[in-house]
This record gives C-alpha cells, structure tokens and sequence, in this order.
C-alpha cells in the first residue's frame, strides 16, 4: 500500500504530529526526520472485498482511509476517525521506540468528517489532574470530498463525554 493523499494532521506536541490519508496509515512524524518515524498500517482495517466488472473473479482490496484526526492538546492522546463504525482513540508510547498504542474506541455509525477534542475540567478546578474529555465528531452519509460512497447514517455532530477513567482503560476490540 502506498500513500498518494495525506488527508489530515493532528499535532501531539511542537516537535511530532500525526497524518493520516487515503491508504489508511497513521504515520508519526518529527521535525527532525523527513520520512515518518513510525507507521501504522491499515488503522481502521479494509472495505469489504468488491468484484471488479473487467474481471470475474478479481478482487479489490482497499484500505479505509483516515478521514479525519484530532490530538488531546499537550497530552499524549489522539483520535482517529475513518468510516468503519468506530473512533479510534491512540497514546503515544514512552520511551526510545517511537509509536502509539490503541487505548480504546468509540462506536460512531458513517463517515467521521471532522473531530475535535477538549478537556473538561471537574466544577471549573482547571488545575484538576483528572479531566473528562469532551469528544466532537461531524458524521455524515457521505465523505465530506466526493458522492463516492454512502453510509445509513445521519448527518449530525455527535458529542461524546468520555470520563477520565477511559482514558487508560485496555483496547476492546
């Protein structure tokens, strides 16, 4: 799979950011590095498999792109979208090997066009360590560049409340 569109950027800190694009890979990058330091690859898995009308028995396999990507600002949380029925929620890992690691998901139906997330700070303590984060996802039937595909969905912006247990609760997939 090679990338030929990067769609979105979301920056996790000054010096590293993360894109996402039609090949439906997550790259981590750094200022310092002109290639990505780390890829994850088929983020939010593959469209179901399709016959092409040229041949019978040929099979397209696609990736699902990144539609969109939104980072926790100056934390080391980020959410990615696609239209897979999920919002995929990814932490950095720490130490020396660059990457990030799947926490958990949030279950959307359609295309994920935009994102955005805050923290909530408990009763207005803005020095609280515990934050709930309040998730924003626009989800429409249809991605938000072209008529290509479509989706039984509304187009609504969802809001979510994830609490701040969430936060570091295991992947279940």
């Amino acid at each position: 799979l090679c990338e030929s569109t990067i769609d979105t950027v979301a920056m996790i800190d000054e010096e590293t950011y993360v894109t996402g694009g039609d090949s439906g890979a997550l790259s981590l990058w750094s200022i310092h590095k002109k290639k990505p330091v780390f890829i994850h690859h088929v983020a939010h898995g593959i469209h179901p498999r399709l016959e092409t009308e040229e041949e019978q028995g040929a099979f397209i396999v696609r990736p699902r792109w990144i539609t969109a990507l939104a980072a926790v600002p100056l934390t080391d949380l980020f959410f990615s979208a696609s239209s897979d029925g999920f919002i995929r929620m990814w932490r950095m890992r720490s130490g020396k090997t660059p990457g990030f690691d799947l926490v958990n998901v949030v279950p959307v139906a359609g295309f994920v066009n935009g994102l955005s997330v805050r923290e909530l700070s408990p009763a207005g303590d803005i020095l609280a360590t515990k934050k709930d984060l309040i998730l924003a996802a626009a989800v429409g039937q249809e991605p938000r560049l072209g008529r290509w595909a479509k989706e039984k969905a509304r187009n609504v912006v969802k809001i979510f409340q994830l609490p701040a247990t969430l936060k570091a609760a295991p992947a279940n997939i």
